[in-house]
């Protein structure tokens, strides 16, 4: 994972400058282009006022004022241009085609139809971000626009949400290759999935258990024994079918397996430090992977977070002042006190080593 300077909400990234200009990729076409002549804002360093951006293979390959353009690179004038890292959104379900439904559909006409039907609106550990994304979705044309090249696409929901993906938000045309009977699209824009299972302990909207957040942390610590005892039931059976039944599928919980074995990060959702310090017990107890986002007072928790290698996704959607709040109206010292502190939580975060 990147420093933590670079991983605040919207990150910088190299890799992106080709699509923030757009560059479709064709078979038959060169894998190399020149951004000449344009001014050039890298990560670690001055601006470059007259400098060539190389890329090759959808990689940056060299950047600098005496670089030259490769003889076989499609060579692009930037006179007058800003050529910058694309951002990447850390955290977000634009582009997501997943509904979470908030009431009880009318079909369920028993109890077990019933709760059958409110464990899957916060159990869902197997919905993968990476199958649900549309490619041609408005919001990601908008966000390409202001300069995010990349998000990570988390499911939409609570409690236990589902598993992100990184997912460029311009997909490039790619002609088919010989005996391809049908290239998905989505396979070019997926960088990477999935990234992490998503826990977030908030309570449910509408007519869904449960009702409190003592309730849903409850709901959430027993899925991960239900998982680790669904595991437990098919090790057992694998090693002596005899006499015993096939131990019956369910998908949530096979989902939750390499998050389990620590093969998949958990990243749950957590702002305040009493937050910050529950996710990380319960990550303790159940032996995960954990990272933090949100994070806006993870610093105050700076100790524990290393002491669990613990990583932190730092969320820019600072806390303001509710818009609906009279301008002469109070406001609890609790939430001054935040406001206060978030802009200094990053430095202390990289000060404590923790990225």
């Amino acid at each position: 994972m990147m420093r933590m300077t670079l991983r605040l909400r919207f990150i910088a990234c190299v890799a992106a400058a080709a699509l923030v200009l757009g560059l479709g990729v064709h078979a038959d076409a060169p894998f190399v282009y020149a951004i000449r002549g344009a001014r050039v804002v890298t990560v670690t360093s001055s601006p470059i006022s007259n400098g060539t951006v190389v890329i090759r293979n959808g990689l940056i390959d060299a950047v600098g004022a005496d670089v030259q353009p490769p003889a076989d690179a499609v060579v692009i004038d930037g006179a007058g241009l800003t050529v910058y890292p694309g951002l990447i959104d850390m955290g977000s379900s634009v582009g997501l085609d997943i509904q979470v439904p908030a009431q009880q559909p009318q079909t369920v006409r028993s109890t077990d139809e019933a709760e059958r039907w409110k464990r899957s609106v916060v159990l869902r550990a197997d919905v993968n971000a990476a199958d649900h994304v549309k490619l041609d979705a408005p919001e990601l044309s908008r966000l390409a626009t202001s300069g995010i090249t990349t998000v990570l696409a988390t499911p939409p929901g609570v409690l236990i949400k589902g598993q992100s993906a990184l997912v460029n938000v311009t997909t490039p045309e790619v002609e088919p290759g010989v005996g391809a009977i049908a290239t998905p699209r989505s396979g070019v824009s997926v960088v990477r999935a999935p990234v992490a299972l998503h826990v977030e302990f908030q309570n449910p909207r509408g007519d869904v258990y449960p009702a409190s957040l003592l309730g849903a942390i409850a709901f959430v610590r027993q899925s991960f024994i239900d998982a680790q005892y669904q595991q437990l039931l098919e090790q057992r059976y694998q090693k002596s079918p005899a006499g015993m039944l096939r131990p019956p599928f369910d998908p949530a919980l096979e989902a939750m397996q390499p998050a389990l074995a620590a093969r998949l990060p958990v990243a749950f959702e957590a702002g305040l430090e009493r937050e910050v310090l529950r996710a990380l017990r319960m990550a303790k107890e159940f032996k995960l992977d954990p990272i933090i986002t949100g994070a806006h007072e993870a610093d105050l928790a700076a100790a524990d977070l290393k002491a669990q290698n613990a990583r932190v996704i730092y969320s820019l959607n600072f806390p303001t002042r509710p818009r609906t709040l009279a301008p002469d109206a109070d406001e609890p010292a609790r939430e001054l006190r935040l406001r206060a502190h978030v802009s200094k939580a990053p430095a202390s975060l990289e000060k404590a080593g923790i990225v």
